[in-house]
Order: structure tokens, then C-alpha cells, then sequence
């Protein structure tokens, strides 16, 4: 039986395709139609966590003359994380979405609208790369929640799809081309906490000295960052996240709500009683801090240990029956 070894990445795999490992060949066995011959693909694939985010802190300086707005943000990844896997097929694109939260299907974009299929289109335009992915998603992060999961998805589609491609990009070449996709896109291709400045694009890493446990708490409801600008009032004198990044110094960061700063938050409360409450609700359970991420709608407390931030839960769960918890941490 003769077998013809085509280069990678030549031909698609098929259902039957064996995985071997997280960043691996996937061979396949596809019979041709000439008798008594077995062509043989093999194709790169790869399966990674794709993590969300808080904002510790988050201020709106001014509207720029592009229509975009300047801000200092400090944003930090924590580990309640989508599920991707990439497979390099010949030329074209394909995305599968798999939705773990029913509340959040009907939000959830269609494919060629998804920030990760736009990710890797722009991508192979920008690179003239004719090859092809598959992305399997499943879908973890809370949509409109102000957890960055779109914008995590495309810094990971982009990373991913660099590397199997063999694309040879530099780091800020794949920053320049977040950019153009969108404002939290080039926060995620840095590790841990960052300061973020201009639209967001402007990341510069910092090191913090503990992981902080966290308490996610996600409403029955989503709120649209585009009516959130909207509604927005800038500041005469703008904050500033300098007491925020004295106190990441410490082991045992003395937070408090006096750290943390959220321009949005005013502008939800006026929306809904809900971010009130949970506020309260968060505090009153051990939280050491607690406050809106983003432009919402999640909210999330510090806790001393996740032991702390489980036990919240479980009472907060009896409280607020309408809503998602996620006990989860910090990452780098």
C-alpha cells in the first residue's frame, strides 16, 4: 500500500483526525480514488485557554479627535477562562461556538461576526497567508459583563494563528494589528496586570506580588459599552491609579474600596439598584474591596482566600438567584 506524505497543512482533517497532544499533529488517513493508495494529512493544531479580565481601576480622560476616548486603566487577567482549539485547515475559515450560559446565546454573535473570525480574516489579509483555521470555542466568560472575553478570544486567535501559520510576527507587529481590531485586544497578548493607556493599546506590564482572590458575580442582565460612553460625563480633575499601584506592591495588598476606581459604576447605579446591592452583599460576606468591572454588568470582590470567596458565594447564591458566581483568581 503506497502512502503520499503531503506538506502540512495541504488538505483539511476530517472528523476521524487523532489529537496528540496541546500543541501537536493531528494525522489523518483520507482514502483517494486510486485503488490500493492512502493519502496522509497532517495538520498543526492547538488547544488554550483564552483568560478574561477586571479592572482594578478605570478612568476616562477625554474624548479624542478620532472619536475614541483617552483612559488609564489597570487590568489584570484572572483564570475563569474561555476553551479554544485551532486546527490549520487548507484555506478557509471556520468557527464553531459552543455557549455554556443559555442567558447568553442570544448575545452571542454569529460566526463571521465574532472577534475571532475577524481576528484571523484581518489577519490573513494583513500577511497575504492563504491558509486556513478551524476554531472550536466554548464559551466560559460572561458576554457584556466587562470580562474582555471578545477581546481575549482575538489576542489568542492572533497569537495562535502567528505561531501555526508560521507567520514570524514580532510582538509589536501582532500589538498593531490588535489594535486595529479593538481597544482591550492588545492588553491580553502581555502576561498578569497591566497599566493601560490612549484607547487601551498603550500596555505597560506590571509585576504585582501576590494573586488575589476573587468573587465574580454576573446579573441577569448585560449592559452595551456603547451606551455606556454614551451616558458618560467626563471629569473635570480625572482620577489617578497611583494608590491602586502602591498597594499592588505589598504581599498582603491593603485594599480596600479607597484602591479601587470605576467610572462606569456611577453611571450603572443609575441604571439599576442591582450594583448597589451587590456591592453591599459582596462587603458584607468578607470582601476587602469590591466594584463594577469595565462598562459592566460584572461585579467582583477581593477576598482574603478563594475558601473566603466560596463561602460568599453560597450565600450570596440564596440572595441573588438570578445571578452567575465564579470563584476564580488573578493569573499572570
Amino acid at each position: 500500500m503506497k502512502v503520499d506524505c503531503v506538506r502540512p497543512c495541504c488538505y483539511s482533517p476530517r472528523p476521524n483526525a487523532v489529537a496528540l497532544g496541546d500543541d501537536r499533529w493531528v494525522v489523518d488517513l483520507i482514502s483517494c480514488r486510486s485503488p490500493g493508495k492512502i493519502l496522509m494529512t497532517i495538520a498543526k493544531t492547538r488547544t488554550v485557554e483564552s483568560p478574561g479580565k477586571i479592572n482594578l481601576f478605570l478612568e476616562v480622560l477625554r474624548r479624542r479627535e478620532d472619536g475614541y476616548h483617552e483612559l488609564v486603566t489597570v487590568m489584570s487577567r484572572v483564570s475563569l477562562a474561555d476553551h479554544l482549539s485551532f486546527t490549520v485547515l487548507d484555506s478557509r475559515l471556520e468557527l464553531n461556538q459552543t455557549i455554556e450560559s443559555a442567558s447568553d446565546a442570544q448575545a452571542m454573535p454569529a460566526a463571521e461576526h465574532n472577534l475571532i473570525y475577524r481576528a484571523l480574516a484581518h489577519l490573513r489579509h494583513r500577511t497575504g497567508c492563504p491558509l486556513g483555521m478551524r476554531v472550536d470555542l466554548i464559551k466560559r466568560i460572561p458576554i457584556q459583563a466587562g470580562l474582555g472575553g471578545a477581546s481575549s478570544n482575538a489576542a489568542t486567535a492572533l497569537s495562535v494563528a502567528n505561531e501555526l501559520w508560521e507567520l514570524g510576527l514580532t510582538p509589536n507587529e501582532l500589538v498593531d494589528i490588535a489594535t486595529s481590531l479593538g481597544s482591550d485586544i492588545a492588553f491580553f497578548l502581555s502576561p498578569g496586570t497591566s497599566v493601560c493607556r490612549g484607547r487601551g493599546e498603550i500596555v505597560e506590564p506590571i509585576s504585582i506580588a501576590t494573586s488575589m482572590p476573587l468573587l465574580l458575580v454576573m446579573p441577569p442582565f448585560g449592559l452595551s459599552t456603547a451606551a455606556m460612553f454614551a451616558a458618560l460625563q467626563l471629569p473635570e480633575q480625572p482620577r489617578s491609579p497611583e494608590r491602586l499601584l502602591e498597594a499592588l506592591k505589598f504581599a498582603q495588598p491593603p485594599f480596600s474600596n479607597i484602591h479601587l476606581f470605576n467610572r462606569f459604576e456611577e453611571i450603572a447605579r443609575q441604571q439599576s439598584p442591582w450594583f448597589a446591592e451587590i456591592q453591599r452583599g459582596l462587603l458584607d460576606t468578607g470582601a476587602v474591596a469590591a466594584q463594577m468591572t469595565g462598562s459592566g454588568s460584572c461585579y467582583f470582590g477581593i477576598f482574603a482566600s478563594q475558601s473566603h470567596a466560596q463561602v460568599a458565594s453560597n450565600r450570596l447564591a440564596a440572595e441573588f438567584p438570578d445571578c452567575r458566581f465564579s470563584v476564580c483568581q488573578t493569573v499572570d
